[in-house]
């Protein structure tokens, strides 16, 4: 970085990235870290699986942190697959969450991530409803990531709302959360992962 020369700096991930080259696209120069600060090594771990590239990288501290889970099941039938993913998301991981962590507000601390804003959208008021039954008592608010980043804190309401937050891939970016839940980002291959797909999931894990 040169004062007076330097005239655009992108920081990113190479696994983040679509098909899109972002050296190629961008004239840049590409530089490679191999530490990561912010991650648990699960995490590091999760994210390797479908990291763009093999070089790899390492955390930079000893915390292992929890362990990742998947949650798989066969779909009834598509006009149904909504409120199959809901109730998944409700009375699987949500559910498992209080049961491991029960003192743990879960208010703007999870994050449901899914391919695209169709997808949220439909999803929504079905997920609404299930964890308004699972978290009975509590006032339930489910938000987008601008509505999450915008939210404060507040302990004093911490016990009585919980704010969960609902968005496509593409506006999770940047967004971190303690709790990431990945939803339909997986797609049918006869192959290898296509970038698109390995890129969602790849952002989901780590946020």
């Amino acid at each position: 970085v040169k004062k007076g020369s330097t005239k655009l700096i992108l920081l990113s991930d190479a696994s983040q990235s679509g098909a899109t080259e972002m050296a190629e696209s961008f004239d840049t120069k590409e530089v490679r870290l191999n530490e990561i600060v912010r991650s648990t090594q699960t995490i590091v771990a999760m994210g390797a699986m479908f990291a763009k590239t093999d070089l790899g990288v390492v955390a930079s501290h000893a915390a292992e942190g929890p362990p990742g889970c998947s949650f798989l099941f066969d779909l009834v039938s598509q006009d149904q697959k909504f409120e199959q993913y809901a109730d998944v998301i409700a009375n699987k991981a949500v559910r498992k969450l209080l049961q491991e962590y029960p003192n743990m507000s879960l208010d703007n601390r999870v994050i449901i991530v899914g391919p695209d804003e169709e997808f949220c959208s439909n999803l929504k008021p079905h997920l609404l409803k299930q964890l308004g039954q699972e978290l009975a008592g509590q006032n339930v608010e489910i938000v987008d990531a601008s509505e999450a980043s915008a939210a404060l804190p507040t302990t004093k309401l911490s016990k009585e709302v919980v704010r969960l937050v609902l968005t496509p891939i593409d506006a999770a970016d940047g967004l971190e959360r303690l709790v990431a839940i990945g939803v339909g980002l997986d797609k049918p291959s006869s192959g290898g992962v296509d970038d698109k797909t390995r890129s969602a999931i790849y952002r989901a894990v780590t946020r």
